[in-house]
């Protein structure tokens, strides 16, 4: 899962971070949950983006379906604007990639993944 919007200090400890965003989540987070967290290269004037893989698929899903309350919270001035994208792989890009292409095909208006479900809507 990708996490934009923090801005971590370099040499700063990212699992606090992590934590911190977690309990303002209301979300169950303890240390021994994340397999690996860490940052990629910052672009340009954006701050860097975080990686963070979860040994539990059900916390990731916790964590996404939290996706609402890093708005509301953004929009109360609590926190900066936060969001969180799925890091893909190269094998499930080039699947939803795929999956993309046949909608086309077959004239679906609406094609998306979720979960890697491909979901699909002809109206």
């Amino acid at each position: 899962m990708k996490i934009h919007g923090l801005s971590p200090q370099k040499g700063e400890k990212l699992l606090p971070i992590t934590s911190d965003m977690a309990e303002m989540l209301e979300l169950d987070f303890t240390e021994s949950d994340a397999e690996a967290i860490h940052c990629l290269p910052a672009n340009r004037d954006c701050p860097p983006v975080m990686l963070v893989r979860f040994f539990s698929v059900t916390l990731e899903k916790l964590s996404w379906n939290c996706g609402g309350s890093l708005r509301a919270l953004a929009e109360h001035g609590t926190i900066t604007q936060l969001y969180f994208a799925d890091n893909l792989t190269n094998y499930k890009r080039e699947m939803y990639w795929a999956a993309r292409q046949t909608g086309k095909e077959k004239l679906y208006k609406y094609v998306r993944a979720k979960y890697c479900k491909v979901l699909a809507k002809k109206a």
